[in-house]
């Protein structure tokens, strides 16, 4: 007996080609599988390479066959030093990977999850929530892309004193364009950040209204290996800096558009030359004016200073102002003019 009878019925042929589907579909999954728990595994070996000590437990993969999901348990990074130590545990965590998206791993960011740094005396810690979030790693590490939004983030911090951080919504989209080891004047790192509705009024009175700011970044040179002052001092004598491009900023009647460069001084506080558009300058002198951090006899000078070489916008009316906007020595400065103080990045002193 032969099969070309059996084979001339479409009965069987759809059967067959089903049955080879079906087993297509049951590799390119085991594939995917084993590709996502080597993306985790690899993760996860860098940041041990960086001094970090990473805790999970993987669950059970499901999602067949059209995508592999699986979920982490007792999640936990820590990054220990003689001086201070930085710490992020949470409950679960979900990662998955999906057939219509070949070279992307979705991790969705935990609802509730804790934050601890400290470095010598001074410690922060609190809760971390969200309403719904995800971050999403494209392609590989060298020349791949990070994706991270998370809609209505609030830290609950419990020190070093009660206060709220909340905010509407985060963006970062981050390409690595696979140009390390070379020298300072080659881009690593291109993309953006932006921040809606930010509000922290315990930190200071000027944040009790919503801030809205966003900016394109270019790194040059190699980006720092951790977020440990060493290794943000590392980048910047090494020549590291930041091209801010299409910075915005608005908060209550203050709005503000520029571009510059951006490093790090020696203790670590923001060290940046750019120039910038401003409208509501007055209303925002003002506003600084009444929460405490200008006094009025600065105040008084700086509209003056401001208001002399002040145009009128054509479209809108109002006075606008077009200068170099500065930030050394702990102070922003507008023009001529001191407005706020700029404190260090609270980076632990870690090896």
């Amino acid at each position: 007996m032969t099969l070309r009878p059996l084979l001339r019925r479409p009965g069987v042929i759809a059967l067959a080609i089903l049955l080879l589907l079906a087993g297509a579909l049951t590799l390119v999954w085991l594939v995917a599988k084993a590709r996502l728990l080597e993306t985790l595994a690899s993760e996860a070996a860098a940041l041990r390479g960086q001094g970090w000590e990473v805790a999970f437990t993987v669950g059970d993969t499901d999602g067949f066959p059209l995508a592999v999901q699986t979920e982490l348990t007792g999640v936990s990074l820590h990054r220990p030093g003689p001086r201070g130590d930085i710490s992020w545990k949470t409950d679960r965590l979900a990662m998955a990977w999906s057939l219509l998206r070949p070279s992307a791993t979705l991790i969705r960011l935990p609802t509730e999850s804790e934050v601890r740094l400290t470095s010598g005396e001074k410690r922060l810690a609190g809760q971390l929530s969200l309403r719904e979030g995800e971050l999403v790693l494209i392609g590989p590490r060298a020349g791949g892309r990070l994706v991270l939004t998370a809609d209505e983030p609030t830290l609950l911090l419990t020190a070093p004193y009660p206060a709220t951080l909340r905010a509407e919504r985060l963006s970062i989209d981050l390409k690595d364009l696979a140009t390390r080891g070379r020298d300072h004047l080659v881009a690593t790192i291109q993309g953006g950040i932006a921040l809606e509705r930010f509000t922290a009024p315990q930190l200071s009175l000027l944040l009790a209204e919503p801030l809205t700011a966003s900016v394109g970044l270019t790194v040059m040179g190699d980006t720092p290996a951790a977020f440990t002052a060493p290794a943000f001092s590392e980048w910047r004598d090494g020549g590291g800096t930041v091209e801010l491009r299409r910075l915005m900023l608005a908060l209550g009647g203050f709005a503000l558009e520029g571009e510059g460069t951006l490093t790090l001084d020696r203790l670590m506080r923001p060290l940046a030359a750019g120039t910038a558009k401003v409208r509501g300058f007055v209303e925002g002198i003002d506003r600084l004016i009444a929460v405490g951090l200008v006094t009025e006899r600065d105040g008084r000078l700086a509209r003056l200073l401001l208001s002399a070489v002040a145009s009128t916008d054509a479209q809108t009316g109002q006075p606008t102002l077009s200068v170099p906007i500065t930030v050394q020595d702990g102070w922003l400065l507008l023009g001529p003019s001191r407005l706020v103080p700029v404190a260090p990045l609270p980076l632990p002193e870690l090896p």
